[in-house]
C-alpha cells in the first residue's frame, strides 16, 4: 500500500469514526440538551422542587392549615414567575459563549442533525470500502474503536461520584437516560466490528485455499530447470 493510500485510509477511517459518534450521540442526547428543553426541565423539574422546599422554609411559621396552603401557594407561584426569569437568562448566558469561535448554541443545535451525520456516516463508510486494501478489517476495527467509546460514555454516569444537592443530581439523571442508550449502540457496533472482522478472515482464507493460489505457490516453489549445456 502506497503512502498516500495510507494516509487517505487513515484519515477516512479517523473521520468515520469521529461521524459515528456524533451520530450516535446526537441520536441520543441531541434533543436533551437544546436550549429550550433544558429551560423547560429546569423550570418544570429542578424548580417545583426548589420551590416546595424553600416555601415551606418561609411558611413555616404559619401553624393554622389553610393560611399555610394559602402562604405556600402564593409562594410557590412567586417562586416560578422569578425562577422563570433567572432561569431563561442563565440559560442564555451559558449557550452564548463560544468556543474555538462557535458558540454552544449553535453547537448544540448541529449536534442535533441526526439525519446529517447518518448520511456523512455512510458516506464515509463506503468511502473506507474503496480506499482500504483491507476495507472489510479497516471498518471491523473502526467499529469495535467505535464501540469501546460508546461503552465508556454510557457506563461513565454510573462511575461518577455526585455532590447530595437534589439540584445537580436531577440534571445529571436527565442527562445520564441519554447517554446510558449509548450502551445499546456501543454493543450494536462491537457486534458488527466482529462480523466484519470474521468475514475478512474468511475471505482471506478462502483466497489462501484456492486452487489458483495453490498453483501459484507450487509454480513459485519449483526450482527453475537448468539449461542444457
Amino acid at each position: 500500500m502506497s503512502f498516500l493510500r495510507k494516509l487517505a485510509t487513515y484519515f477516512i477511517s479517523s473521520l468515520f469514526m469521529l461521524l459515528a459518534f456524533t451520530m450516535v450521540t446526537s441520536y441520543t442526547i441531541g434533543n436533551l440538551i437544546q436550549k429550550d428543553n433544558i429551560k423547560t426541565f429546569i423550570k418544570l423539574q429542578l424548580g417545583s422542587e426548589l420551590a416546595t422546599e424553600q416555601c415551606n422554609n418561609m411558611c413555616s411559621n404559619v401553624t393554622e392549615t389553610s393560611l399555610k396552603t394559602i402562604c405556600l401557594g402564593e409562594c410557590i407561584g412567586r417562586f416560578a414567575n422569578e425562577s422563570g426569569e433567572v432561569v431563561n437568562k442563565a440559560v442564555d448566558e451559558i449557550y452564548s459563549k463560544k468556543f474555538m469561535n462557535i458558540s454552544i448554541d449553535k453547537a448544540v443545535s448541529l449536534l442535533s442533525s441526526f439525519t446529517l451525520f447518518l448520511i456523512l456516516t455512510i458516506i464515509s463508510g463506503i468511502a473506507l470500502l474503496f480506499i482500504s486494501e483491507t476495507p472489510l478489517a479497516s471498518l471491523g476495527k473502526n467499529c469495535i474503536s467505535i464501540s469501546v467509546s460508546l461503552l465508556i460514555f454510557g457506563f461513565l454516569p454510573k462511575l461518577i461520584p455526585l455532590p447530595e444537592t437534589p439540584a445537580v443530581r436531577m440534571v445529571f439523571d436527565y442527562l445520564s437516560s441519554g447517554l446510558g442508550k449509548q450502551i445499546y449502540f456501543g454493543i450494536i457496533f462491537l457486534i458488527i466490528g466482529i462480523i466484519f472482522l470474521i468475514a475478512n478472515y474468511i475471505l482471506k482464507k478462502r483466497k489462501t485455499t484456492s486452487p489458483l493460489s495453490r498453483t501459484s505457490r507450487k509454480k513459485l516453489s519449483q526450482p527453475p530447470s537448468q539449461s542444457r549445456k
